[in-house]
């Protein structure tokens, strides 16, 4: 009896692990069923972007500007002076796609990540936090084709 419960007891510690394995390693980089990747990703897209420009902001501000080379110079103030309007296009695209699934979003999105990620390193360089790059739009759905690879119906392609 004592074999059966020690059994018993095994079997339900590995499955309790499990299930907490599979409730832990849900993140928030994920997207739940039925939710827009395109929307998702966008949003994740801005919240991160908030992180690296106040991070690259900080640890600008901080050197002295002696300590910057000319083209690290010229990469902080092109995200200093370019990321309010690369976000403002994303966040104002993004509406627009959300109220009407039709706004492209993708080029926006595009304009933001590359703006931002150029910097990640400076700021690592330079003794600010370790920052994850902004990540990049989401593909945009491909279009759906036929087993014939045309987008006509067969009686239109042999016709």
């Amino acid at each position: 009896m004592k074999r059966f419960l020690s059994d018993l007891c095994f079997f339900l510690l590995i499955f309790l692990a499990m299930l907490g394995g599979a409730f832990f390693s849900t993140g928030c980089a994920t997207v739940a069923p039925g939710e827009d990747k395109i929307a998702v990703r966008a949003q994740q897209a801005l919240k991160a972007a908030d992180t690296v420009y106040v991070a690259a902001m900080k640890v600008y501000f901080a050197l002295p500007a002696q300590s910057l080379t000319a083209a690290e110079v010229k990469v902080f103030e092109a995200v200093r002076t370019g990321y309010d309007g690369a976000y403002k296009a994303l966040d104002t695209g993004l509406t627009a796609y959300k109220a009407h699934k039709q706004a492209d979003i993708f080029a926006e999105q595009k304009a933001l990540s590359d703006l931002l990620n150029q910097i990640v390193g400076l700021v690592a360089k330079y003794g600010g936090p370790a920052l994850e790059p902004v990540p990049p739009p989401a593909p945009a759905p491909a279009r759906p084709t036929s087993r014939w690879g045309t987008y006509r119906f067969p009686a239109e392609v042999y016709a």
